[in-house]
């Protein structure tokens, strides 16, 4: 598997495309970055009902066995409508991920009330770690 975080990320995005899109939802990729990374329609007989925006951000192991992502704390703070969910994924050593949904609002919720969950750098970044359990 790569290292590369640019592979990884992408890699992660679209296999979370395809599980939307196998399960009969439409999804959209802005054009421009604005801070999703793609957007789920939900339809009605054709007509659009809502929008869900997502955020992906891939895992890889630190060196105490945990995943750590980077999240942007501009980004993490700042209310939209609809609100932004993030997405998880957590790949593992068979190349399958797992996944983590949660809404900005609930993340951003954790954080500021359990400081284990993440820290603040220099940069404006937020860094999450979790803990993955074992299956065995």
């Amino acid at each position: 598997m790569t290292t590369d975080p640019r592979y990884l990320g992408r890699a992660g995005e679209l296999r979370l495309i395809s599980e939307f899109l196998v399960r009969g939802l439409n999804c959209a990729i802005p054009e421009i970055d604005e801070g999703d990374d793609f957007l789920v329609l939900y339809k009605d007989h054709g007509s659009l009902q809502s929008t869900t925006r997502i955020q992906v951000k891939t895992g890889k192991k630190s060196l105490k066995r945990n995943f750590q992502f980077s999240i942007s704390d501009v980004q993490l703070k700042k209310p939209t409508n609809p609100d932004l969910h993030y997405c998880f994924i957590f790949w593992n050593e068979a190349h399958q991920p797992d996944y983590y949904f949660v809404e900005r609002s609930r993340l951003y919720d954790l954080i500021d009330t359990d400081q284990k969950l993440g820290s603040l750098n220099t940069k404006s970044h937020l860094f999450v770690e979790f803990a993955k359990r074992s299956t065995n």
